[in-house]
Parts: C-alpha cells; sequence; structure tokens
C-alpha cells in the first residue's frame, strides 16, 4: 500500500489503519515523491490526497494509470472535496474509487478490501491474456511449420509420380504391379498434401465445398492392392466382397 498527502496527520492516520490490518504501507509527501516509489515498491492501492501543493492527486493518478508498471495499480483518491463535479473529476483521472475525509475506519477499509479484490482480478485477467496470446503465437508457429512442410513435400512428391509414370511404361510384368502399387500410394500421399492445403484455403474463407460422387468400391479396391503385399508377408489373405461398382 502506498499513502500520499502533505499533511503528516492524514498521512499518519491511514498508514494507523492499514498497518492495523496486517498491510505494508509506505508513506510519501506529495506527488512527484510517490512517482519515484510506486515504480519501485509496486503496491496493490495507492490512496492520493487531491489537493497537495505542486502536484494535485488528480495528476499523480493520471500519471500511475499511464504508466506500463503501475497501471493496474488501484487507486482511491482522499480528499475533503465532496462535490459530484469533484468526483467525477477524479473518476476521469482513472481512479477507481473515492473516500472524503474525514475519513471513517470501517468504510475506508471496506473499500481497500474491494479494491484488493479487484486488483487481483485485473491481475488474474492480464495473466489470462498473456497465456492466450502465448498459445495463439504456438498456434501461428505450428502453422507456419505445417504449411512450410506440405509445400516442400509436394514438388518431391510430384517428381516421384513422374518417374513412376516412366518406370511404369518399360516396367515388365513381374515388376509392373508393383510399380503400380507405388504409384497409386504416392498419389494418395500428394492427394493427402493437396487436401492439407485445401484445408488451410478454406479456413482463409478462400474455398467453398462442393458435393462429389465416390466410388466407395474403386476406394476399396486401391486400399486392398496397397495393403495386399504386407498381408502375404504375413500370411493374410485378403479379399474384397463387393459388386464391381458402387450402386
Amino acid at each position: 500500500m502506498l499513502v500520499v498527502d502533505d499533511d503528516p496527520l492524514s498521512r499518519a492516520l491511514l498508514v494507523g489503519f492499514l498497518r492495523g490490518e496486517g498491510y505494508d504501507v509506505i508513506g510519501a509527501e506529495d506527488g512527484p515523491r510517490a512517482l519515484v516509489v510506486a515504480p519501485v515498491f509496486l503496491p496493490d492501492v495507492v490512496m492520493l490526497d487531491v489537493m497537495m501543493p505542486g502536484m494535485s492527486g488528480f495528476e499523480v493518478c493520471r500519471t500511475l494509470k499511464a504508466a506500463t508498471e503501475t497501471r493496474l495499480t488501484q487507486v482511491m483518491l482522499v480528499t475533503a472535496l465532496d462535490g459530484t463535479l469533484d468526483r467525477v473529476a477524479g473518476l476521469d483521472t482513472g481512479a477507481d474509487d473515492y473516500e472524503t475525509k474525514p475519513v471513517r475506519r470501517e468504510s475506508f477499509l471496506a473499500k481497500v478490501r474491494a479494491l484488493l479484490r479487484a486488483r487481483q482480478l485485473l491481475v488474474d485477467l492480464e495473466s489470462a491474456r498473456e497465456r492466450l496470446a502465448e498459445r495463439n503465437r504456438e498456434l501461428e508457429l505450428k502453422k507456419l511449420l505445417s504449411q512450410s512442410l506440405v509445400h516442400d513435400l509436394k514438388n518431391p512428391l510430384s517428381a516421384v509420380l513422374g518417374n513412376l509414370d516412366l518406370l511404369e511404361l518399360r516396367a515388365d510384368g513381374t515388376v509392373l504391379p508393383l510399380v503400380r502399387r507405388c504409384h497409386q500410394s504416392t498419389a494418395r500421399i500428394l492427394k493427402m498434401v493437396l487436401n492439407l492445403l485445401d484445408v488451410d484455403g478454406l479456413e482463409e474463407g478462400r474455398l467453398v465445398p462442393s458435393r462429389t460422387t465416390v466410388d466407395a468400391v474403386q476406394v476399396l479396391r486401391e486400399t486392398l492392392d496397397e495393403a495386399q503385399p504386407f498381408a502375404r508377408q504375413a500370411g493374410v489373405t485378403l479379399v474384397l466382397d463387393a459388386p464391381k461398382r458402387a450402386m
């Protein structure tokens, strides 16, 4: 806590109230001293007298709320001014509460407790915001890495398909089925890569999904062909029980 008042008796009164409740308190005799102490002490709550010579409590409050180190600090203006316009002027500087002199102990301490709760909520909110921002940065980095990987895979896969096309023209009967299966598998991987690019475009609103007809039997047949070599090695026989074409 930081109590700022040019009147030693008023300052001592508030410091006594707060220390009696177990709070760690420091005093300052004027605005310039408060602005030196606050960034070092980093008080949760500052009690500011308004009518101080040289630099008013309004000016001190405005400065505290504008500084990065103390912008979340709760400020209570403590003054003999009790008019509505004075309250509005104080709140317009960023003050969080207002207490009029003579200060009543129970009312003052209740407002202090409320300001401490508000301060904790602000700290929690700021912490959550920082965690969310960090998470967003991590997600953005992962997205950039995945996009780079997808782009890097597309060209070599296309080159592999081209070479398999040439190999298929020259392969004999024993090798040709293997070449074709390699071609099908590589084509499928390339299609998956291109689909990932389409997903990015869809998320950014650049693509509009459309319906199309898929031959389910053909999809099963291609899957079976790819799995046959592994099945034979494991001594398993795979059989497709389906019509020649999907209904």
